[in-house]
């Protein structure tokens, strides 16, 4: 019998097009080159499509935040997703911060993004073909931003902002002032997953074990601080990362964007510490702006195989690959 080719999936994270100048991000300390951004997403297609990805995931934050303040929020989305459309593969959009930055939730459905699954939620898994699921999780149902002050979570994250970090609320300029690191996540950058998610994530596990298939799990805000830094974590992490650890023969890995230095580490069953990726996989999850992902699922057996590649900006380039082999481990990794 003829082994099955590997379910090909494109990733990609934080393209943050914008048609202005270079700059930096809100804290002045990393460079922004938003223009040629929408040239690193056309190349990004070209390895796709000379690959033959199946679908592509792209992780959030496709436009930056700046659009807003330029009137160019509608403009710039329809640029970036002119250029994601040259894949015929199917794509799977999250919503990060800038995506909230630019459109409110009850605009979100007519933006072009394909964030929503078949029954209207921003949390939804789909099958990648025979063995493989993927898992769409929303890091920003409760939050800051993109919703109404009315919304009720709004209103949980203004309280939850009350109780690990009232500079947010004060007006403070600097959100960590006084602040311990352990309470650096809670930032309106960041945000919260809701208990009605957590269940549909319970309940997404248990029928993907039922069905005998191996989960992906992809979100915008990483969930596993050693993976990231403090500043760059879901506000209630650790209740979403019992959930996973709790069926880590079923999960895989984790795909998270947000933290733009990158970033991966893989965390045994609970009782054991992480433990850190050998540095060749280090080097494959950082840099988006230079590099695409491409991940290749093994569907011919039940193992837990990944083999995650990048491809320089030459449509074609051949696939260097680390793979990833072993049960009861769980990946984190930041395609940034």
């Amino acid at each position: 019998m003829a082994m099955q080719e590997p379910f090909r999936l494109g990733l990609i994270a934080d393209i943050q097009y914008a048609d202005c100048e270079d700059g930096t991000d809100f804290s002045g300390c990393e460079q922004r080159h938003f223009r040629n951004s929408l040239n690193i997403a056309r190349n990004a297609v070209e390895c796709w499509n000379a690959v033959g990805v199946d679908a592509v995931v792209q992780l959030g934050d496709v436009i930056d935040g700046c659009n807003a303040t330029m009137n160019a929020s509608e403009t710039a989305l329809a640029a970036v997703l002119n250029v994601l459309s040259r894949s015929p593969a199917q794509r799977f959009d999250l919503i990060g911060n800038h995506e909230l930055y630019n459109v409110k939730r009850d605009s979100m459905t007519a933006s072009g993004l394909r964030c929503f699954g078949p029954d209207g939620l921003t949390y939804y898994s789909a099958h990648l073909g025979d063995r493989w699921e993927a898992i769409f999780l929303d890091p920003y149902e409760i939050a800051l931003i993109g919703l109404s002050q009315d919304d009720s979570g709004f209103l949980e994250a203004a309280e939850m902002m009350r109780q690990h970090n009232p500079n947010v609320l004060t007006g403070t300029k600097d959100w960590f002032k006084g602040l311990p690191t352990s309470k650096h996540r809670f930032v309106p950058y960041n945000g919260g997953i809701s208990p009605q998610q957590l269940s549909w994530l319970e309940t997404a596990l248990q029928n993907a074990e039922a069905e005998a298939r191996k989960a992906l799990i992809f979100l915008h805000v990483p969930l596993f601080e050693p993976a990231t830094k403090a500043k760059t974590v879901v506000w209630n992490s650790e209740e979403v990362l019992q959930v996973l650890h709790s069926h880590s023969d079923t999960v895989v890995a984790v795909f998270a964007g947000h933290d733009h230095n990158g970033g991966a580490l893989r965390k045994k069953k609970a009782a054991n510490p992480p433990t850190a990726l050998d540095s060749q996989a280090q080097s494959l999850t950082c840099h988006s702006n230079k590099l695409c992902h491409v991940l290749g699922c093994d569907c011919e057996t039940a193992v837990s195989r990944l083999c995650l590649g990048v491809a320089g900006p030459i449509g074609g380039s051949t696939l260097s690959t680390v793979p990833f082999e072993q049960e009861g481990v769980i990946l984190y990794l930041l395609l940034s």
